[in-house]
């Protein structure tokens, strides 16, 4: 079934790392982390991303029992930056993009996002027109641009820093 998207347990663990691992090879510049950074990663770190915490947490778009798309919410945590969080890694399977999962997984975020932070950022490349019009579809508005963010293949890219006020919305 397209579409099932739900918050991803440590079950899920591995096909979130071969997930991870397609999105950051056939998009790098897509992601602030690479793929050489990730790959070498202990399969212990894609459990405990899988899992979360009480504030953090991933999500997942799954078809037929295979994950498809995900996306992930880190809740500051330092004292002054509790009432922020961010959006992380967002990715869609290519031959399942143009269906709404990103913005079902990104909903489904926000939702999470909810009550455990008044703001909710992301960062999107300047050149990212689909993702840039999907997150100003859900009320995120650019507050900045960040030139020369990132550095793939050699080129230079900048990227658009977002967010979304939650403070008054309910958990």
């Amino acid at each position: 079934m397209v579409g099932l998207v739900r918050r991803l347990a440590e079950t899920d663990a591995q096909a979130l790392r071969c997930l991870r691992l397609e999105g950051l090879r056939t998009t790098p510049a897509a992601f602030l982390s690479s793929y050489e950074e990730e790959a070498d990663r202990a399969p212990e770190w894609f459990r405990t991303f899988a899992r979360g915490t009480d504030r953090n947490a991933s999500f997942g778009a799954f078809e037929g029992g295979s994950l498809i798309g995900m996306a992930g919410f880190v809740a500051g945590e330092r004292l002054k930056e509790r009432h922020r969080g961010t959006l992380v890694g967002v990715y869609v399977r290519p031959g399942f993009r143009g269906r709404g999962l990103g913005r079902q997984l990104v909903q489904a975020v926000i939702a999470h996002a909810a009550g455990k932070v008044a703001v909710l950022q992301a960062t999107v490349g300047a050149a990212n027109t689909s993702a840039r019009e999907l997150y100003a579809g859900l009320g995120f508005v650019r507050y900045g641009t960040e030139p020369k963010a990132m550095c793939v293949e050699g080129r230079f890219l900048d990227n658009d820093l977002l967010q979304l006020d939650l403070s008054h919305r309910p958990p």
